[in-house]
């Protein structure tokens, strides 16, 4: 019987142990997230250089931590965006963002690839360079000319909390588009948490002459939190694409809002308050909405509200919402040659 109880007892506490290292990553209900850098020249923080960590859950809860290499970090379970900044004597050098999910117990890994970066409060044709990602910061940027994003390039906007970018209109007042893209230009990046604002509103009676982004055989991408909105066209002649102009390149949409854009013409054509998609240009849409724009016309034409498509042009749509879109008054959300 003493053999038998010692057994039991044996038997017993290999079961304890067993359990104890199996639920033991669960404690405090949490799991990890093991933070990568695989860009080899930001690896190398040596001096002054500290990573800054910034961690952000979908209820809003929020890390910040500093390290100097690839670390492990211990979170609640959930979505979560994770935003890395290496500074070198407290200047921006590198900067990346992804997201990941963390199970109770387990360790996620999420990998920054971690490239060229500057923080700038001014925009002009010239601040972007060969940086990779643009971290914008100050509540109101303004801007008094066209940027052009040059073949080849590509560039990355990013607000640093809420941003708004709006026409100068001192002096002599800017009209033209903010961004002439000819290379890559993404606005915004999935899990971000600010928000992006271009509006391409005026003061007083004055009105733009083009649309708040131009693609001329670039490529631009836009996700969740940014706005493109207010434009406000009128010319005589013809006018297309309050928000976007797609001419040959290619326009995706991950998420964001394209509204409140407005086209007018007297005796030309007023195309796309939201969106005009041009002979070889291309519009994806995944995600996203587009309301809320209109556009005008006096002895010309007006067509789709929204999105206009020429003849030639491609239109893929798989998610989003069109809607609330108008030409001359009446619902007008898309409109293809």
């Amino acid at each position: 019987m003493k053999k038998i109880n010692i057994l039991v007892i044996a038997i017993l506490g290999i079961i304890l142990f067993s359990l104890t290292t199996c639920f033991s990553d669960y404690e405090g209900g949490k799991g990890n997230i093991k933070i990568n850098f695989n860009n080899s020249s930001a690896r190398q923080a040596g001096g002054d250089a500290t990573y800054i960590i910034i961690l952000t859950n979908e209820y809003g809860e929020v890390i910040t931590e500093t390290a100097t290499g690839s670390t492990v970090l211990r979170v609640t379970p959930g979505k979560w965006t994770v935003e890395v900044r290496r500074e070198v004597a407290g200047v921006l050098e590198h900067y990346d963002l992804t997201t990941t999910e963390v199970r109770m117990g387990k360790t996620n890994t999420a990998e920054l690839d971690m490239q060229a970066a500057v923080e700038i409060s001014d925009i002009t044709d010239g601040s972007f360079s060969n940086t990779h990602y643009i971290l914008l910061k100050g509540e109101e940027i303004t801007v008094n000319d066209s940027i052009t994003i040059d073949t080849g390039k590509t560039h990355t906007l990013i607000p640093v909390g809420n941003v708004k970018i709006t026409r100068s209109y001192e002096d002599n007042p800017f009209k033209g588009n903010f961004f002439m893209v000819a290379g890559t230009l993404t606005l915004g990046a999935k899990g971000m948490t600010g928000t992006l604002i271009i509006d391409g509103l005026l003061s007083g009676n004055d009105d733009a002459y083009d649309s708040i982004i131009t693609i001329s055989g670039g490529e631009l991408n836009m996700y969740p939190g940014v706005i493109l909105k207010n434009n406000e066209w009128n010319t005589p002649s013809d006018n297309k694409g309050g928000g976007v102009f797609v001419g040959t390149g290619t326009f995706t949409m991950h998420g964001g809002t394209i509204s409140g854009n407005k086209i007018f013409t007297n005796s030309g054509v007023a195309y796309g308050g939201g969106v005009f998609v041009d002979t070889g240009g291309t519009f994806i849409m995944y995600d996203g909405t587009i309301s809320g724009n209109k556009v005008f016309k006096g002895t010309g034409v007006a067509k789709g509200g929204g999105v206009y498509v020429d003849a030639g042009g491609t239109f893929n749509e798989y998610g989003g919402e069109i809607s609330d879109n108008t030409a001359n008054g009446e619902e007008s959300n898309v409109h293809i040659e």
